[in-house]
């Protein structure tokens, strides 16, 4: 089955024992800016950009490796600003512990047994001498910067799991305070010593850490005091997601922001962009829901559904089918295989809807009757859709359903089969009377009496 994540052009993914590797092309790109700094010829940039895909990678290797032994399963990204190791389950307090720690530790190993080889056999010259310095360089000098106290740096999760979730606002603080401190002095060293990265890309790496640190440490302080009841992330989380079923999309959005705002765990602020990417398909703004999704830590931890959902909303079903199709792999449900069918049938992959609507464990007999209704439509079989809707408006009365039927009586030229269920669908609820003057497929119907009456006669809100 199809990875459900989206595919940069150039990202490419392998294998390294259980681990999955994936790599995209901005990593490349950022690698190299990095290296340009040296002023020196295309060959040893190449070099610098070969040891620092293998030093990350290893690095990255030492976080995947320390939660395989909790007994968590991880896969590793590397992208633009570095690596991460995304397990799939959370490990225990020690767990993240060592797990913080197993990362800069590896990169110790590489740089101790690089330092023993040069006292071995001195390399002093050439791209091997090039190599040696940059393998010992980077994996020390890196590993030491990322056991500083800064989220989300590794140093940082040491810090937060040594002081436990209770001191995490001390954590930030001093995370803000080492991040701002690293900045300045990044800056100082403007012109000086070569440390294996530019000062230039330290200070605006660390500046930005600061800031974020910063921020999330005022945005938790703003949280009720000791003795009142605390809200975690999840909960307010739920709480927007609740306002966003109640049709509140304002409040469910400022629920979203907030979170955003004030938690630095990179998986909680993915949920809340997950909130806000439905917050905007609610309003119809498909392409900001779509640049939620973009923001994501890294992208591709977005959700499936959602992923789907949107791309299907911009009219890309072909995109959105490996979306979908993974979606009903991780989270099975109704609505991801009605969504994957929909897709899958205007993509023209028809068996394969076919296939998934007939094996798929529905709960409800109606979504499985709508299903087929979508792929007979895109089929043109407007007779047999008009069925399948009737079907399934009959097991479960969803107003959609028998609007869908009228569509596709109008699609047959069935009119006066149109028109009486287009009634039946405003009785059962239907709303959308801007649609119903101008959906495409019901274009045989527009200008026709019985429809402006049918109109008129629903209540004015």
């Amino acid at each position: 089955m199809a990875d459900d994540r989206p595919r940069t052009p150039g990202t490419f993914s392998f294998r390294i024992g259980p681990f999955p590797v994936t790599v995209e092309p901005f990593f490349w790109l950022v690698a190299a800016l990095m290296g340009w700094s040296f002023k020196s010829t295309p060959l040893v940039l190449v070099i610098w950009v070969a040891v620092v895909f293998a030093s990350i990678l290893v690095h990255e290797l030492g976080h995947a490796v320390a939660a395989k032994a909790f007994g968590v399963q991880s896969s590793i990204r590397l992208y633009s600003f570095g690596g991460l190791t995304i397990p799939e389950a959370r490990l225990s307090r020690v767990g993240e512990l060592v797990m913080a720690l197993a990362g800069p530790f590896a990169g110790f190993f590489v740089a101790g047994v690089v330092a023993v080889f040069q006292l071995l056999v001195p390399v002093q010259s050439g791209a091997g001498g090039v190599a040696v310095v940059f393998l010992r360089d980077v994996n020390f000098i890196w590993g030491l910067f990322n056991l500083l106290p800064v989220l989300p740096l590794d140093g940082g999760h040491v810090l937060l799991s040594a002081l436990g979730p209770k001191r995490q606002r001390t954590a930030l603080l001093i995370g803000g305070i080492f991040g701002a401190a690293v900045a300045v002095g990044a800056g100082v060293l403007q012109g000086g010593a070569r440390i294996g990265v530019s000062p230039l890309y330290l200070a605006l790496l660390f500046g930005m850490l600061a800031f974020q640190n910063l921020r999330a440490w005022w945005m938790l302080g703003r949280l009720p005091p000791p003795g009142a009841k605390q809200v975690t992330a999840s909960e307010a989380l739920q709480t927007g997601w609740d306002h966003l079923r109640q049709g509140d999309e304002a409040a469910g959005y400022r629920v979203g922001e907030a979170v955003l705002d004030g938690s630095p765990d990179p998986e909680e602020r993915n949920r809340a962009r997950d909130l806000l990417a439905w917050v905007a398909m609610a309003r119809g703004e498909y392409r900001e829901a779509l640049k939620q999704l973009e923001r994501s830590e890294p992208p591709d931890a977005a959700r499936a559904l959602t992923w789907a959902m949107v791309l299907d909303s911009l009219g890309e079903p072909g995109q959105a089918a490996p979306h979908a199709l993974r979606a009903v792999e991780v989270e099975p449900s109704d609505t991801a295989a009605a969504l994957a069918a929909r897709v899958l049938a205007a993509a023209r992959r028809i068996p394969e809807a076919l296939t998934l609507v007939d094996r798929f464990g529905w709960s409800k007999p109606a979504a499985k009757e709508s299903a087929f209704g979508e792929i007979a439509f895109a089929q043109g079989g407007f007779r047999d859709a008009a069925r399948r809707y009737a079907a399934a408006f009959e097991l479960g009365g969803a107003a959609g359903d028998a609007f869908n039927t009228a569509c596709s009586h109008a699609r047959a030229g069935n009119r006066s089969d149109a028109l009486a269920w287009i009634e039946r669908a405003l009785k059962a609820g239907f709303d959308d009377l801007g649609q119903l003057r101008s959906d495409p497929d019901l274009a045989t119907l527009q200008g026709d009496p019985e429809l402006e009456r049918l109109i008129a006669s629903v209540p004015k809100a």
